[in-house]
This record gives structure tokens, C-alpha cells and sequence, in this order.
């Protein structure tokens, strides 16, 4: 029993992100574009995640086999990307009859690129590369609406949105906590926000966002200023990674229902 257990959590460690913020990062797109479907885009959505998930198990296993080492997590790693991989292309040839949701998943895919490379050399805090995985991030769940039936002018306003709240939660995080970079993330995120809002109220004023789209973005984007008032004092990383997460689950919800 005890044994069934601990190999159990070995595959469940190998397989799931301990990093809260990586969740965030794809959960919220997915959110996006399953409600601008109206629940559909369930099988794209389902390769997103796969794609996602995919990402740890192959990194460790690359770096194992490169070492020349073995491990038992080894093991799991080349079976859990032996199994996501397939996984993920058959949600997405599922979600056929092809459309303009596949543009938006390569673009999606393409800016995780680079966060990929710096993961599988093993370095990570880099601004540029994590900024543009969230920014590829937003466009996934224009993919996922898309894919689902979504209204394509709608769309096309709340996905690009939803990827620049995205990178701009990624910069004020480097911001706050520190990171090397510090005064420039600060200054990026504080651009995209104001961006964004900018958008949302274009958005609002051409009719392809409803009013509170604008009004309940604008108020997440609110969350910038406790720490602007801080004067320095950083938040715990975990109470940070839990607000921004929250933060962008509801950038989601009000860019999608708004």
C-alpha cells in the first residue's frame, strides 16, 4: 500500500508544475476561450493543457538522458512525454474542421518558445522569455474560443487582452519580488496595463466588448497599486502568486462575459 503510494506521488511530482504560477498562466486563457464558446472548444482546450503539462516531463527527461543518468523519475518522465505528446495532437486534430483557431495556436505556441529554451538549458527567471510564454499564453485561449464557435471579433479583442494582462502580471511579479531586471519589469508592466486598458476601451467603443468587459478590466488591473504604495515592501511570493492568479482568472471572466 505504502509503496502504490510513493510511486504514485514519484509520477504525480514528475508530471504536475510545483510552480502556482505556471497554473495561472494557462488556466486563465482556458477559461477565456471555453466561456467566449459557451462551453465549447473543449478538445482544443484539452490539447492546450496536454501541450502544457507535456512541458516538465520532458524537460527532466532530457536532462537525465543528456547526463547519462537513469532515475526512477527518469523513467516517468519519458513515459508521461511518450503519452502527452500523441495526446495533445489528437485533442487538436479533434477539434477539426480546421479554421483560423490554428493560426492562433501556432502564434500561442511559438511565444513559449523561447521560455522553453531557457527551461531545457536549465535557466530560469528570464523576463523576456517568461513575459512572452504568458503573452502566447493569452493567444491560446483565442485558439480555444475559436475552435469552439466563439464570435470572431470578440475574440480577436479579448485574446490579445487576455495575452497582454498576462505578460504584464509576469513583469510586475519580476517587479515586486526583485528580480534581476527589476525597475525595467516595473516600467513594462505598468506600459502593458495601461495598454490594455487603453484596448478594452477601444474594444468597448467599436461593440466588440460589452461595457463591463472595460469596467471589470480596468478594475483587475487595480491590483497594481497596493504595491506601488508599498514603498518597496514586498509581498510574500506565495500571496502574490495566489492574487495574480486570481487577478488574471478574472481579467478571464470579464473580457469573455463583460
Amino acid at each position: 500500500m505504502i509503496g502504490k503510494m510513493a510511486v504514485r506521488g514519484e509520477a504525480l511530482r514528475v508530471l504536475l508544475p510545483a510552480d502556482h504560477g505556471s497554473w495561472a498562466l494557462v488556466a486563465a486563457p482556458l477559461v477565456l476561450g471555453i466561456l467566449l464558446a459557451r462551453g465549447g472548444g473543449l478538445a482544443c482546450a484539452a490539447g492546450v493543457l496536454a501541450a502544457f503539462l507535456l512541458r516538465q516531463p520532458a524537460r527532466l527527461a532530457w536532462t537525465d538522458l543528456r547526463r547519462g543518468r537513469v532515475y526512477p523519475r527518469t523513467r516517468w518522465a519519458i513515459a508521461w512525454t511518450a503519452t502527452l505528446a500523441p495526446a495533445a495532437l489528437l485533442a487538436w486534430f479533434a477539434a477539426s474542421p480546421l479554421g483560423s483557431w490554428v493560426a492562433w495556436l501556432g502564434a500561442g505556441l511559438l511565444f513559449g518558445v523561447p521560455q522553453l529554451c531557457a527551461e531545457f538549458r536549465g535557466q530560469r527567471g528570464d523576463l523576456w522569455a517568461e513575459a512572452l510564454a504568458a503573452f502566447g499564453a493569452g493567444l491560446l485561449g483565442g485558439a480555444v474560443g475559436l475552435a469552439g464557435g466563439a464570435d470572431p471579433l470578440r475574440t480577436s479583442w479579448a485574446a490579445p487582452l487576455a495575452a497582454v494582462d498576462g505578460a504584464a502580471a509576469v513583469a510586475w511579479v519580476h517587479a515586486v519580488l526583485g528580480k534581476p531586471m527589476a525597475s525595467r519589469a516595473r516600467a513594462v508592466a505598468a506600459s502593458l496595463a495601461l495598454i490594455g486598458a487603453v484596448v478594452t476601451v477601444l474594444g468597448a467603443g467599436v461593440g466588440a466588448l460589452g461595457a463591463w468587459a472595460a469596467v471589470g478590466y480596468a478594475a483587475v488591473q487595480s491590483r497594481l497599486v497596493p504595491d506601488t504604495l508599498a514603498r518597496g515592501r514586498a509581498p510574500r511570493p506565495i500571496r502574490l502568486g495566489i492574487r495574480e492568479s486570481v487577478a488574471r482568472l478574472l481579467a478571464a471572466v470579464a473580457l469573455a462575459l463583460g
